[in-house]
């Protein structure tokens, strides 16, 4: 759940009562980050892709080239290879090299 490669870049770290489980929200400099949950209600650990220009807390987009919904069952180190992705993308939300 918690990416030591992008550490820095968690603004929120919760546990939560209901269901269970744990959150962390990540904020990049680009305007996107992701949410990531674990619960038992959840599809495992679970990213949601997020877009920052309206809500200091973030958004979840589906338009982005990462993904058009939630992403289930990730495991560690695709965990790290998504928030790669999400770091990378431009404000069209397609990935920069």
């Amino acid at each position: 759940m918690v990416s030591e490669k992008f550490k820095e870049y968690i603004f929120i770290d919760d546990e939560h009562v209901i269901f269970g489980g744990r959150m962390v929200r990540y904020r990049f400099p680009n305007g996107y980050g992701a949410s990531v949950i674990e619960n038992s209600e959840s599809y495992g650990v679970e990213l949601a892709v997020l877009e920052f220009s309206e809500s200091e807390y973030g958004c979840i987009t589906m338009s982005t080239e990462i993904t058009d919904d939630v992403i289930g069952f990730i495991e560690d180190e695709e965990l790290d290879e998504i928030l790669e992705r999400i770091s990378r993308l431009g404000e069209d939300g397609k990935e920069k090299s």
